[in-house]
């Protein structure tokens, strides 16, 4: 089964992750999906790159040193810039662990991703984080 394109046009999705291969192949799935991907290897160039270029949708690794994926998440939830507190984020991980996911849920979160992961799960996953912030009215 192919890997589905996106709903919608003009997708810009932001990979943060220390992992090259792991970017590339999540570049690979999103460009398949007809999304535009951008690169980050860690949280502070991640944050970074959202106030620049306000993606539509950020998928961030758990684990990354210097900065990590939950530091990430809480500096984009908590920046005076209201568009990128608003971003879709899914968080992308090897690890399950209850407690992580329940502060990325208090954090606000829309999904979880856990490698190994299936390229069909991880579409629809992205696509349905891009149409439930579509249909979120605009920040103030």
């Amino acid at each position: 089964m192919a890997i589905p394109r996106l709903p919608v046009d003009d997708i810009t999705v932001l990979v943060v992750d220390d992992d090259d291969t792991t970017r590339g192949l999540l570049r690979r799935s999103l460009t398949i999906m007809g999304a535009t991907p951008l690169e980050a290897t860690d949280g502070s160039s991640g944050l970074r790159i959202v106030h620049e270029t306000h993606p539509n949708l950020v998928i961030i690794d758990l684990n990354m040193e210097p900065v990590g994926g939950m530091a990430m998440l809480g500096g984009m939830r908590s920046s005076a810039d209201t568009k990128v507190a608003a971003t879709g984020v899914l968080m992308f991980t090897g690890d399950n662990d209850a407690a992580a996911r329940h502060k990325a849920s208090l954090l606000g979160v829309d999904g979880y991703i856990v490698k190994p992961f299936s390229p069909i799960g991880f579409a629809e996953k992205v696509a349905d984080s891009i149409l439930k912030r579509r249909q979120l009215p605009p920040a103030p």
